[in-house]
């Protein structure tokens, strides 16, 4: 309470003082904030290899600390702590850790992606380091060629090659070599010739053009990579023949029943895997021995779905395997017979072989059959992969169908393929 000496004041000296006690009575801020947590520099994946051969056999991480604290670090591999170690206090900074690769016993740690993991009192970070004492390359045969590998440079109708792939992931000094079996270097190719796809098709001719001793070859890829690891891949067995490929064309006569059936599953891990409805049925035809009858049918609503689409239809998938078409199928040409299940009817069915190069889709109520279409559906084949699609020789694909009301018997399906074989 202001007293009445205060009162009497002049107004300047009341206000003077106020001043000072509003003044006395501010809060404070803080004076230091949080400090920030331990933070690891440069790039977040290194790899190294501790050989002790000089060339990154350490693995050095650089890391900052924004105030004065204990540090440890903890190394695990696959969820288990390989060691830990203590830098004991260090000033806020830039600070560098530095692993040789060895455990506390001495021994070089096996190879594996470690997750480095700092902790300090105000904070903790993590990074990883990979080490990595492999020579890592292969080479290997390019899509549609199978193993065993086998290159026909004697013949005249096509002048035939393989395709090799190469991978090498840190080499930096690669060599591609082809030799005998157990003898002479018929082709050798420094890897930075071969440029970023690494591909290289070999014809199994000498450097005149003509063609190499009949037998047995390997390629091999060696080196030494940018991490330090010296070394060479497996041997890729390579067969030069004698033989000569030669164009053939066939035409044969496949009974539907025993034809082989297929599903968009067996060869298409995406969404097209459940495309291919069953509706209606398919089932052994009365009509024509060994044939089959498509009788359309609604089709059932998949469990995700509250309705199936209203459209009506019994359909097959079918292939015929080509083996001998050991550089793919080039161009089939599908056709079929038969007649409506009901005497007298004039229902029809539609076949369609699909192709790289496009497809033909025919319709009959009695039989027809396509052009020659180039590049076929699974003309080369299919080999099995991670996503567990089964794997399939060369050959021809084709779809039978029937829609709405209709029902057909198939009695035959005559397929002709164009491809090259060795002649024999």
């Amino acid at each position: 309470m202001m007293t009445l000496g205060a009162l009497r004041r002049p107004a300047s000296v009341v206000a003077t003082t106020l001043a000072l006690a509003i003044a006395t009575f501010t809060p404070v801020a803080a004076s230091a904030s949080t400090p920030e947590p331990p933070e690891f520099l440069g790039k977040s994946w290194l790899t190294f290899s501790p050989n002790g051969d000089g060339v990154r056999d350490l693995a050095r991480r650089p890391f900052t600390l924004s105030e004065a604290s204990r540090v440890d670090i903890e190394v695990v591999l696959d969820e288990r702590t390989m060691f830990t170690q203590s830098l004991g206090e260090l000033p806020a900074g830039r600070h560098v850790w530095t692993w040789d690769g060895k455990l506390p016993n001495g021994k070089v740690a096996r190879e594996g992606v470690y997750d480095i993991q700092l902790g300090t009192t105000s904070g903790t970070a993590d990074t990883n380091v990979e080490i990595d004492l492999s020579f890592d390359a292969s080479v290997v045969l390019q899509d549609y060629f199978r193993e065993p590998a086998s290159v026909y440079p004697r013949s005249v109708q096509v002048h035939d090659a393989i395709g090799l792939d190469v991978f090498s992931r840190y080499v930096k000094r690669g060599v591609l070599t082809i030799r005998q079996r157990h003898g002479d270097v018929v082709l050798r190719r420094k890897l930075s010739t071969l440029g970023e796809s690494g591909r290289l098709s070999w014809d199994a001719r000498d450097q005149q053009g003509r063609p190499l001793k009949p037998g047995r070859y390997v390629a091999i890829v060696s080196g030494a990579e940018w991490i330090g690891n010296v070394g060479h891949s497996k041997p890729l067995k390579i067969w030069v023949s004698a033989d000569r490929l030669v164009w053939r064309t066939t035409k044969t006569e496949v009974v539907p029943d025993e034809a082989r059936r297929m599903h968009n599953c067996d060869f298409d891990s995406a969404n097209g895997c459940g495309s291919t409805r069953t509706c209606g049925t398919v089932k052994g035809s009365s009509q024509f021995p060994g044939g089959l009858t498509f009788q359309s049918g609604v089709c059932e609503p998949y469990p995700w779905e509250e309705s199936a689409p209203t459209d009506k239809s019994a359909s097959s998938g079918h292939f015929l395997p080509i083996p001998d078409a050991i550089r793919g199928v080039d161009a089939i040409r599908v056709g079929f017979s038969g007649a409506s299940t009901t005497p007298g009817e004039s229902d029809p069915a539609t076949l369609s072989a699909n192709g790289g190069d496009g497809g033909s889709t025919i319709t009959s109520s009695s039989g027809a059959r396509t052009p020659w279409i180039k590049k076929p559906s699974l003309g080369f084949g299919q080999l099995a992969d991670d996503w567990g699609l089964e794997e399939f020789p060369p050959g021809a694909l084709w779809w039978f169908e029937t829609t709405g009301d209709d029902s057909f018997d198939v009695d035959r399906f005559t397929v002709r393929a164009r491809y090259l074989a060795p002649k024999g």
